[in-house]
């Protein structure tokens, strides 16, 4: 079994137009939603490739309701804790002139310490039974920053820990040593403090994490490839050329496939082919949903990945 945790899970809800005008009118051709944030997404991909997965997470309100009933209805085992209030709506406007994708989303609400103790009882409930837990995404007002480095450093040797986060949740997560972290550029130039303008330093940062003890770090480039480096080889992936609809949850959708990739014992190279076309295959999905698993199999073939010495 893989389990996710997503503390700061959305409703997310997808317009497409075909430009932006700022400070004007706007219409809007098309709108889709689907139950959002990091690790719920990673539980929606893992679903999909047919493994066993449960999201665990915090939702409140009748739009934390929709999301359950969302997830049941498309055969996404979950076990929720119930907060206060409402679970938040992030807002993703996609313009087809452009192919980009402009995000508001919004905080979530507080979250207090009665409820993140029951977090912790379901993460302790599943971890026994579960190969991978994966750590990702924001985290709502009222939790500590240091909470991915406590969920790690509490199970660590009883499962292994993925974690795919942004900012001060990746610093301090990493210092607990996890499985495998998954940045993409801009949260890796933002781990070390400079920008990354060359391979050979996007692969540096990547060695310097694993030689704190890190087994595997997957680093997506968006349009420039992702590259994967682990304890003895170091893998690019040459960009590949698909019609983009949506970049929402296509991280995700790498993470899902990699670590599909691993429980089902592929060798890394096979898992980092699987995850790419899974990230792929989400990039050609309008809105919010799942990748298909025809369009993965189609774009399998046309992955490209060298090794790098």
């Amino acid at each position: 079994m893989i389990t996710t945790l997503t503390l700061n899970p959305a409703l997310d809800k997808t317009a497409i137009v075909e430009d932006i005008t700022l400070g004007g009118l706007n219409r809007v051709l098309e709108t889709m939603q689907s139950p959002g944030g990091k690790g719920i997404n990673v539980s929606k991909g893992l679903a999909r490739l047919g493994n066993t997965t449960i999201a665990l997470g915090i939702i409140a309100g009748d739009t934390g309701a929709w999301i359950a009933e969302y997830l049941s209805a498309n055969h996404t085992p979950h076990d929720f804790v119930e907060g206060v209030g409402q679970t938040r709506t992030n807002l993703k406007v996609f313009a087809k002139s452009t192919e980009t994708i402009t995000e508001f989303n919004e905080k979530g609400n507080p979250v207090n310490q009665e409820i993140m103790n029951r977090v912790w009882q379901k993460a302790r409930s599943y971890v026994e039974k579960s190969e991978f837990m994966v750590y990702s995404g924001s985290v709502p007002a009222g939790v500590s920053n240091n909470i991915y480095y406590e969920l790690i450093t509490a199970f660590k040797g009883r499962t292994k820990t993925v974690l795919d986060a942004d900012g001060i949740l990746l610093t301090q997560g990493i210092e607990a040593i996890p499985y495998l972290v998954k940045p993409n550029i801009h949260e890796l130039e933002k781990l070390f403090n400079r920008t990354l303008a060359q391979e050979k330093e996007i692969i540096a940062c990547g060695r310097e994490l694993v030689d704190r003890g890190i087994a595997k770090v997957l680093i997506s480039m968006g349009r420039d490839g992702s590259i994967l480096v682990t304890e003895s080889d170091c893998y690019k992936v040459a960009p590949v050329k698909v019609t983009v609809k949506s970049t929402v949850g296509a991280g995700d959708s790498m993470v899902a496939g990699f670590v599909h990739g691993l429980s089902q014992g592929m060798q890394d190279l096979d898992a980092l082919r699987l995850s790419v076309a899974c990230a792929m295959a989400s990039i050609m999905t309008e809105g919010p949903e799942t990748f298909a698993l025809e369009t993965v199999e189609n774009v399998l073939a046309k992955i490209q990945i060298e090794k790098v010495h």
